[in-house]
């Protein structure tokens, strides 16, 4: 059975008086190659996504607040739903072809940010909408 197109990777801290720091992404170790980064941050309860690319690799990490992270498989219709927690850090790399939608959760509003691996093009998006949830 084919599984969801998906990479979860613990974020290991490199720790010291002042704090934390983490490394998000590294191309020689994540199979994709970068392109174009952003942050978004979502209130309470609000959902993002519900679509999937046929060329696009996205990878999201929580760093502020929590949210579900719910994925399907478009071509054989498996369903997958993970909680991301900015205090347990992650990154989740979704490969072509897997729908997404992710919901912020928790009192407080969730950022999150997503490494893309094709700069957006609005005449050719790669974006096609997909009802998870």
């Amino acid at each position: 059975m084919k599984s969801v197109a998906v990479v979860e990777k613990a974020l290991e801290p490199h720790v010291d008086q002042r704090g934390a720091l983490y490394e998000v992404y590294r191309r020689d170790t994540d199979g994709f190659e970068a392109r174009q980064v952003y942050f978004s941050t979502s209130k309470p309860e609000i959902i993002r996504g519900n679509h999937y690319h046929m060329r696009k690799v996205e990878s999201f990490s929580v760093i502020r607040g929590k949210a579900r992270l719910f994925l399907v498989d478009v071509e054989g219709g498996q369903r997958t739903e993970t909680t991301l927690d900015a205090e347990r850090p992650e990154l989740v790399i979704i490969r072509p072809g897997t729908a997404h939608a992710i919901q912020s959760l928790g009192p407080e509003t969730m950022m999150l940010l997503i490494l893309v691996s094709e700069e957006f093009r609005p005449e050719d998006s790669d974006t096609t909408p997909y009802q998870v949830i």
